[in-house]
């Protein structure tokens, strides 16, 4: 038979199986009707939590998708992502295979995407035991360092406030993972290089953006046919040089220094865990995209929070003053008598999660929910945008911003125990919850106690009755990021004397 015909027999081959597969009915959660073929293939844009958002307002709490036979299942309320992701997380704990990332741009050897199995299991458990919330403390004078360099930016000119906060979040994660220097310009090499990466990363993770990921086959055209193959594999060869020198440089420095980095930690733990070289290369790039780029982007919720609610600003501030008093600044310690600041920081990770739409999880068998088919081999996403304003979970404000919400009963004792005391699902679900939450967390509550201690934080413009001009918090940039529109901001020190005790405290930190 000539190579032709063999290929238009396949073709037709595969037309006909998406077509009865099509038209099976089974009982799979209600959602858009699509196309013959394609399935809901045009619906996908890069603004994927507006078509979500706008299909759980439609379809409730659970619907399907079907792009060119691949099941998508999205969860809209807490209570169906945590019986799904939680309660059966033995059927819904692997990643949907990732071309472009697995493929392209990682070697299949990230945390985050690779698939349930004994190497993810090896990968998650050295992951853990360097993030633990003991091992987050040695963070700390980091987290203070680079929280008064910030300050002192942000004084001089808060006119590129969001550079600054990922400047700050880079330099807490290089010095800490790699023992790199305190970043001091936006120019340096690995700050440029690494937000390069997180860019295609999120690129990447963004339904829509690569047709690959639903017709797989395309995989396999030549380069000259597929400009975004020879992109990537440029891209992959420029971002493997350079984490592969910064885990090399984290190693050298624990080694000459006698302090610890992670990069020295989980090579010492991967060599016992049989794990390669390039594993902890592409394990420490995605631990470092958690560790910045989805802080950042949770600081400039806290900026646009605290101007939208000055009320809670000055209700966080007072309780500071009653409690760490104005002749030092808040350390760890503190936060366990700071009940309403720590609200806040609750809060924030509920209101606004790092990203709109959660992680993908994929289905290894069949399970169900309320009479709905989740079949196997289905990606089963959770949309973040839609659980924080379940009503019946976190109260009739649920779409607000709103720290009271922890101490007048809307989050009720089902809701705390679903979310495992915290109020909140920000770090995801299931088995592929965050490993860095801690990290994450401890990083917020310090950052945002010293700002908030230091700093008043004000809109830069204000309409004709004084209020601030802010962009709607309902707008999101395209793609899988979570932060806000850009909107300007002007601080202030708080009281003159903060002046002086934040610069004692930089002198006694350790370089």
């Amino acid at each position: 038979m000539s190579t032709p015909l063999v290929v238009g027999v396949a073709f037709v081959a595969i037309l006909t199986w998406l077509v009865v597969r099509s038209s099976t009915k089974k009982p799979y959660p209600p959602g858009p009707k699509g196309y013959p073929i394609i399935g809901n293939l045009l619906d996908l844009n890069t603004d994927p939590w507006r078509l979500f958002a706008n299909l759980a307002d439609k379809y409730g709490e659970i619907f399907h998708l079907d792009v060119v036979g691949q099941h998508i299942v999205v969860l809209n309320s807490l209570e169906a992502a945590t019986e799904v992701l939680d309660r059966h997380s033995s059927a819904t704990s692997s990643r949907a295979p990732n071309i472009v990332l697995q493929e392209y741009m990682t070697n299949g050897t990230t945390i985050g995407f690779m698939p349930y199995n004994e190497t993810w299991k090896k990968v998650r458990r050295i992951s853990h035991d360097a993030l633990t919330r003991v091992a987050s403390v040695n963070y700390d004078n980091l987290r203070v360092r680079e929280s008064i360099v910030l300050i002192d930016a942000l004084l001089q000119d808060s006119s590129e406030w969001q550079e600054q906060l990922k400047k700050e979040f880079a330099s807490i994660t290089l010095s800490g993972f790699f023992g790199y220097p305190a970043l001091t310009s936006f120019d340096d090499p690995a700050f440029v290089g690494i937000y390069d990466f997180v860019e295609r990363v999120e690129k990447a993770l963004t339904p829509g953006n690569y047709v690959v990921e639903f017709i797989p086959f395309l995989k396999y055209l030549p380069v000259s046919l597929a400009k975004w193959k020879g992109d990537l594999n440029v891209s992959h060869e420029k971002d493997y040089a350079l984490f592969r020198q910064l885990r090399d440089n984290g190693v050298g420095f624990a080694e000459k220094s006698g302090r610890n980095s992670l990069a020295a930690s989980l090579a010492a733990d991967a060599q016992k865990m049989g794990l390669t070289i390039d594993d902890e290369v592409w394990l420490l790039a995605l631990l470092f995209v958690g560790g910045t780029d989805t802080c950042s982007d949770m600081m400039q919720w806290f900026f646009f929070t605290m101007i939208a609610h000055p009320d809670v600003q000055r209700k966080a501030q007072e309780e500071l003053d009653r409690v760490v008093g104005r002749s030092r600044t808040p350390t760890r310690a503190d936060l366990d008598h700071l009940p309403y600041f720590t609200a806040v920081v609750r809060e924030l990770l509920r209101y606004r999660s790092p990203a709109p739409i959660g992680m993908p999880h994929y289905s290894t068998e069949d399970s169900w929910y309320k009479g709905y088919l989740i079949p196997k081999n289905s990606i089963v996403t959770f949309n973040q945008w839609a659980i924080t304003h379940d009503k019946e979970a976190f109260g009739e404000d649920a779409a607000l911003f709103n720290p009271d919400r922890y101490f007048n009963g809307s989050v009720g004792s089902e809701t705390l125990k679903e979310t495992k005391g915290t109020g909140h699902h920000g770090f995801g679900f299931g088995k592929r919850a965050c490993v860095g939450r801690y990290f994450a967390e401890d990083s917020l509550n310090l950052i945002c106690a010293q700002i908030l201690w230091s700093l008043n934080i004000e809109a830069k413009h204000k309409n004709e009755k004084g209020e601030p001009i802010l962009p709607s918090p309902n707008e999101l940039p395209p793609g899988f990021a979570g932060h806000p529109l850009p909107f300007e901001i002007q601080v202030n020190l708080r009281f003159p004397d903060a002046r002086v005790v934040l610069d004692n405290l930089k002198e006694s930190l350790p370089a």
